[in-house]
């Protein structure tokens, strides 16, 4: 007889953290658990009655949640095709920035290096990417020296919108455009698709339309506010902005992480609890079976004591089967 020990939730987290650590190598600032422990005792009167062992896990839960923030402001790195708007205007002090750029784009290399200064701040909220889901990448050619991981800036910055294979150049223009409705009306006009799944198709109007100052103000409590374009009403192109005043959609797909790892391992132990015999009779090991996660995608547990490798087979998010093989 052998008894199963597998963690899977615990297994994601770790493959975050571990993540998270190598994103701090390369700069990028997380909270600190000492700022992070005045927050929560400012927040939460019964904080001291928690154990060191509960207040890790909180702290680690944070910094997974700062994680995907970062996450859902950062580009996946894939071959785009580059759609111009028709009024697009290249600038010849920004010129070869944006061959640079264009050639990452169309190469799927990373663009992280063109991103905000801000995006070494894992919690920052992008105002305009959460609300508009609008992008401003920088246009120089040379490493910035401060932060060498990213590209120089200049006064002009590139306004655009990533999809999964294209990315739509909306303008180039100065740094502060943070809440002009005007880039959406450019989207709505040439880029009509990015907007039509945001679109509230039975709203005629709205008490109250935000000036974009107004705006910006509410994004930064975590409001979120429709907004009005050529007569038709969207909300939140970019997600949407909490009140932790981070992203909105960011969260969901954690929690949709989580959700998906939590039933993954509930069904794994169901799964093993069902096919014990004929389990035993395969491996021929007896004792305890300690799996740990080693690939997330595709995923894979080894237990290195038995030398064993589990492999689930999962299909629309659920367990169908496994494969446990010996490790050459």
């Amino acid at each position: 007889m052998f008894e199963l020990k597998i963690d899977i939730v615990k297994d994601f987290e770790q493959y975050v953290l571990n993540d998270i650590d190598e994103f701090k190598k390369l700069g990028f600032k997380f909270t600190d658990y000492n700022e992070w422990e005045q927050q929560e005792r400012i927040k939460d009167q019964k904080f001291e009655e928690k154990s060191e062992k509960e207040k890790k896990e909180l702290y680690n839960q944070h910094l997974i949640y700062e994680y995907s923030n970062l996450r859902e402001r950062l580009i996946p790195a894939k071959p785009r095709k580059i759609i111009y708007s028709q009024n697009f205007i290249r600038k010849p002090d920004c010129e070869n920035g944006l061959k640079l750029l264009e050639e990452k784009i169309k190469n799927g290399k990373s663009l992280t290096p063109h991103l905000s200064r801000k995006i070494l701040q894992a919690k920052y909220s992008d105002g305009l990417l959460f609300d508009f889901g609008i992008y401003h990448l920088h246009l120089g050619a040379q490493q910035d020296e401060k932060h060498p991981i990213l590209i120089e800036g200049k006064d002009d910055i590139l306004y655009v919108v990533f999809t999964e294979n294209k990315a739509f150049f909306i303008c180039i223009d100065k740094h502060g455009r943070w809440g002009d409705t005007e880039l959406l009306k450019i989207i709505q006009t040439e880029f009509p698709e990015v907007l039509e799944k945001w679109e509230l198709p039975n709203v005629t109007g709205l008490s109250f339309y935000p000036t974009e100052e107004e705006r910006i103000k509410l994004r930064k409590i975590g409001i979120n506010t429709p907004v009005e374009v050529n007569g038709k009403y969207y909300i939140t192109p970019g997600g949407g902005i909490n009140t932790a005043k981070t992203s909105s959609s960011g969260v969901l797909k954690m929690n949709l992480h989580y959700h998906f790892y939590e039933q993954i391992d509930t069904q794994l132990k169901q799964f093993i609890a069902k096919h014990k015999q004929e389990i035993e009779e395969s491996i021929k090991i007896s004792g305890e079976l300690c799996f740990v996660m080693t690939t997330i995608n595709p995923m894979e547990f080894t237990d290195i004591n038995n030398k064993l490798k589990l492999i689930p087979n999962i299909k629309d998010n659920n367990l169908i089967g496994i494969t446990i093989k010996s490790i050459e």
